[in-house]
């Protein structure tokens, strides 16, 4: 990753668009992981973290579109 790359992913991050996209890929990774069966399977420390995360740093809401 070059140096403008990477100042360019930074600016992404903390525009307004990029703390939604950073919520909703929280809000569908914490769905996924909850999802993983056997629960004995399951990263609860990694889940436990991505919360935290998806609600103190990016506290967007995520709509979910409906199966029609």
């Amino acid at each position: 990753m070059t140096e403008q790359e990477y100042e360019l992913a930074v600016a992404v991050l903390n525009s307004e668009r990029g703390r939604y996209i950073m919520s909703q890929a929280l809000h569908y990774g914490i769905k996924a992981l909850e999802s993983v069966e056997p629960p004995v399977h399951r990263e609860q420390s990694n889940i436990a973290d991505m919360k935290l995360l998806r609600w103190k740093l990016f506290p967007y809401p995520v709509q979910e579109e409906k199966d029609a």
